[in-house]
């Protein structure tokens, strides 16, 4: 039985601490899995992790016994399609398999680089989404109108940036 992130996303918003007791840790270096280890979360964070003997769950936190259970590096998904809104949703059902982070290659409308201010502060939850906006190519579906000069490229690019992209996609 494999657990990954989603037990992070599935802890109750009131809750601001969550420690997860006595799981076996793979780090994803290669290293061995490290067995009982209590890790704990703090806004969404990790802010302890270690030996259970020598790691204290805080008072009111919200403790999960993962106890013959493991925690995993999250999946990033560096090519999906995230959209049209809304993206709640898929980006919840993203994170229950275990992918912490996604790439939309989608035309994102506008909305999104406000659903990512959202998403880092920390008022959604599910799998982050990072975004290429749009694709670096002529206007959709006006072929001849592509960058012709190193000078129109970048300027294309810094546009593209501008409007929120945490990738430049070319197409």
């Amino acid at each position: 039985l494999i657990l990954s992130a989603s037990v992070l996303f599935s802890a109750g918003a009131a809750a601001q601490v969550t420690v997860l007791t006595h799981a076996t840790v793979i780090d994803g270096t290669g290293a061995p899995a490290q067995r009982d280890v209590t890790i704990v979360i703090e806004n969404g964070r990790i802010r302890d992790i270690g030996p259970s003997a020598a790691v204290a769950a805080p008072a009111n936190a919200a403790v999960v016994d993962l106890s013959g259970k493991f925690v995993v590096p999250g999946i990033i998904n560096g090519h999906g399609h995230v959209g049209p809104p809304p993206r709640d949703r898929q980006l919840r059902k993203y994170a229950l398999y275990g992918v912490t982070t996604t790439t939309s290659m989608y035309f994102d409308q506008d909305d999104i680089v406000e659903f990512k201010a959202r998403q880092k502060a920390g008022e959604l939850r599910g799998a982050r989404i990072l975004t290429v906006k749009y694709r670096f190519m002529s206007p959709p579906f006006n072929p001849g109108s592509e960058a012709k000069t190193p000078e129109e490229g970048r300027a294309k690019v810094d546009e593209i940036v501008a409007n929120g992209a945490d990738f430049v996609k070319v197409w």
